[in-house]
């Protein structure tokens, strides 16, 4: 009987933050379809690998110089699902990101202070490209993340174990048979609902990229999810950093570019800026944005 959960301990190299980022865009203790709770600093979902969907929680122990995380995973998974779930683990929260490397390339620059006050941040990943549609489509807008929530309560698989939920993702067919009055009595808008509904049915049709080359090409990919319906610019952009390998890689070089004028009242021409932080252009975007 799979009901108990092992821990194993993760390392990210520091600094490392990433709980201002789930505390300001999971409402604390809902399915979006992943649930974070603000309080314990414990994330939770059912996460698609080996051959089905498999609770998984990650705990954020300490951040800073000294961070800490603490995945706990099925106690009866064999080593190959174990080391699975731990690159699952380290691609949603995002270990791999290197701010050490980010603090060098602004050094003596005017975004050195910006790296400094956003000191170890990172955003959190999507586990897969159809979440990262979906949440993009509810991301900083309270009514539209409780009508996803109550769309994952509706249609995606869950289990319990010990008192604890957990959720899968919305199953397409389930999202599709709703329809757009369904997903409007849910709490979402009419371009929103229309926006749910086009990305289950590119989910269901297989339609979508694959989170690989996504992540390798975001603003590739960003552009084909603004062709979905009604889903805008901004948010194909955004559901492109939620799984881009590099740091909200989804975002232009030339929005990039007009954000510092804007915020820091520094011109760079886009390529200059990109040529001077590299991978790490879409990370200045993002610290930007979340006011740090």
């Amino acid at each position: 009987m799979r009901r108990g959960l092992e821990p194993v301990a993760m390392k990210p190299t520091p600094p490392y933050r990433v709980t201002p980022h789930l505390e300001r865009y999971c409402l604390s203790g809902e399915p979006m379809p992943c649930i974070y709770d603000h309080e314990s600093r414990r994330w939770r979902a059912l996460v698609r690998f080996g051959d089905s969907e498999r609770p998984m929680v990650i705990v954020v122990r300490s951040e800073g110089q000294n961070p800490a995380l603490q995945l706990l995973v099925e106690d009866d998974l064999d080593r190959g699902l174990r080391e699975k779930a731990q690159s699952i683990a380290r691609w949603i929260f995002a270990i791999d990101v290197d701010y050490m490397s980010f603090m060098s390339k602004t050094a003596a620059t005017p975004l050195h202070s910006l790296a400094w006050r956003g000191f170890g941040l990172r955003p959190a990943r999507a586990p897969g490209v159809y979440e990262a549609l979906l949440m993009s489509l509810a991301w900083g807008q309270e009514k539209s993340a409780r009508a996803l929530a109550e769309l994952v309560r509706r249609t995606a698989s869950s289990t319990s174990i010990r008192g604890e939920r957990f959720y899968g993702s919305p199953d397409p067919s389930a999202v599709t048979s709703l329809g757009i009055d369904g997903l409007k009595s849910l709490g979402f808008s009419q371009q929103k609902a229309e926006a749910v509904l086009e990305v289950a049915m590119a989910q269901g049709s297989g339609s979508l990229p694959s989170l690989e080359d996504a992540a390798e090409n975001p603003r590739r990919a960003a552009k084909s999810f603004a062709e979905l319906r009604g889903v805008g610019r901004s948010a194909a952009e955004l559901a492109a950093s939620l799984i881009s390998r590099r740091p909200w890689g989804g975002v232009s070089a030339e929005a990039v570019a007009r954000a510092v004028k804007d915020r820091l009242g520094v011109s760079y021409e886009a390529k200059d800026l990109e040529a001077q932080v590299g991978d790490y252009i879409g990370l200045v975007y993002y610290l930007l944005e979340s006011s740090v």
